[in-house]
């Protein structure tokens, strides 16, 4: 860890704005992964890293720094989750394409540089995956690819931002012209898979989440060549329902079943797929104080009914200055909008309840104005405060979305 610590502390000093992002993702070594690696699995924004990948390819830590700075822009850009149904060799390198453009570190040798493909600069993913096509096709069709270089072969991003070389080359030293591109880099990127099965609204609003943290942390100073992403990160409004199936999904755990009607993308012919159950065990705490009306309560019951469509378990408990009630949740007629309570307000006994109880839930939501007194303390359990329009969260710890009208 302390390698990675090392670089975080240099991308504090130079950029900090790529340090805070670095600093929200869980750091994994990982042999299997030549250089670096992100990925979003099960919500979880992951970032793996080969110490002796990193040695062996890059000069310098400067160039280190590149290759973190080329992972994290891959993420930023979404490109690990808009691939599609396109070819996701073609996709893979359209991709490295476009964020070996934006880093603004010095990136190592075998770094793929556009200008040396033909190709013009400036433009967005899904214009050179359209280009690569054509080439891919051109060259299937035995016509020559003109200025193609061998330098293709190479990419900064092979199997989620790792480096190495994986093209074989003519006698002359340039591609062969008549290459499956798709065939031979579908395998690049794998991490982006896990990204994949989280979905593209649950990744956007994970990552914007992760952007206006490090942007507000970083006191606005980016990068100048990713100003236009993540000023679109930053500007729009978040879909706080989008915040709550995101939080929900980080909590969850998942069993993984094979299947032959899912296609094993390492071994599609050998292996079947794998299909992912997911299931979660909430808590959810309405505040039924006097202080929230029935407008408010009404609000509550329409979102735990959304809650309850992510095929979740969940533990109902009502609670103003004490608990109320608690039930179980199994279906949609079993939630009582009868609140019980009207009374003060105080948020402790709920988290005394869960401590005490032999619940134990993987994440905890509650809805409620947040006036009123909560454990000062961070709770163990990851917690999501639903906040009226007009309230405010009660404590500094824990996650918090604002309801909309």
């Amino acid at each position: 860890m302390k390698f990675i610590e090392d670089l975080t502390i240099s991308l504090l000093r130079e950029k900090p704005f790529y340090a805070y992002l670095l600093t929200q993702m869980q750091k994994i070594p990982q042999k299997d992964v030549p250089i670096a690696a992100v990925s979003l699995k099960d919500g979880i924004p992951q970032f793996y890293y080969n110490v002796s990948g990193f040695e062996k390819n890059c000069a310098n830590k400067k160039e280190m720094l590149g290759v973190i700075e080329h992972e994290l822009i891959h993420l930023i850009a979404g490109h690990t989750v808009r691939r599609g149904n396109r070819q996701p060799g073609i996709w893979n390198l359209a991709c490295d394409f476009v964020a070996n453009q934006l880093v603004s570190y010095p990136l190592p040798k075998i770094a793929l540089k556009v200008e040396n493909h033909d190709l013009p600069l400036g433009l967005a993913v899904e214009e050179y995956y359209e280009l690569l096509k054509k080439k891919e096709n051109r060259g299937k069709g035995g016509r020559s690819e003109g200025k193609a270089s061998q330098e293709i072969q190479n990419d900064l991003g092979t199997t989620n931002g790792e480096m190495r070389q994986t093209s074989q080359t003519s006698e002359g030293g340039e591609q062969e012209e008549n290459e499956d591109l798709n065939e031979k880099y579908k395998y690049l990127h794998t991490t982006w898979d896990d990204s994949d099965e989280l979905g593209s609204e649950l990744a956007e609003a994970l990552v914007k989440e992760m952007v206006k943290d490090a942007y507000a942390k970083s006191r606005g100073e980016i990068p100048q060549s990713i100003s236009h992403f993540v000023k679109n990160l930053v500007d729009s409004r978040l879909n706080w329902k989008k915040i709550m199936r995101m939080f929900i999904a980080r909590s969850r755990a998942h069993n993984r079943k094979p299947t032959w009607k899912k296609v094993n993308r390492r071994f599609p012919e050998e292996n079947p797929g794998y299909k992912k159950d997911y299931y979660s065990n909430l808590l959810v705490a309405i505040d039924t104080s006097g202080s929230i009306s029935s407008r408010e309560l009404s609000q509550f019951a329409a979102e735990i009914e959304r809650i309850q469509q992510s095929k979740s378990k969940i533990t109902v408990v009502e609670c103003d200055a004490a608990i109320q009630k608690v039930y179980e949740l199994k279906k949609k007629a079993d939630l009582d909008l009868h609140f019980h309570g009207r009374g003060g307000t105080n948020f402790n006994p709920v988290f005394d309840y869960v401590r005490k109880s032999k619940i134990k839930p993987d994440a905890i939501i509650y809805l409620t104005d947040g006036f009123g007194p909560a454990p000062q303390k961070p709770f163990p359990i990851p917690t999501l405060w639903v906040i009226t329009e007009k309230g405010r969260k009660p404590v500094e710890w824990g996650k918090e979305v604002k309801l909309q009208v």
